[in-house]
């Protein structure tokens, strides 16, 4: 697994790769965000003018508008917009 790091200004942050086989879980990611990407920010934009945004990943708390307790109108609004396709 590799980590990235990349600012809006285009600079980016070599990449760090996890060990093969590593388990990456919580305590594993805040090692690389602390010793390595946090250095790597405070170097690169020295007056803190930066915000962490994590992309690509869904948020574990959002909410799944596919879910089987989805509100609906009450009408098949599927089958009705697969018919008309």
């Amino acid at each position: 697994m590799v980590q990235g790091v990349m600012s809006s200004d285009g600079k980016k942050m070599p990449p760090y790769f996890f060990k093969p086989g590593e388990k990456v879980d919580n305590a594993a990611y805040y090692k690389v965000l602390r010793w390595t990407v946090l250095p790597w920010l405070r170097t690169t934009h020295p007056d803190g003018n930066y915000t962490w945004n994590q992309d690509a990943i869904r948020p574990r708390r959002s909410w799944n508008s596919a879910a089987p307790t989805c509100p609906t109108s009450g009408r098949p609004t599927w089958g009705l917009a697969q018919a008309q396709t």
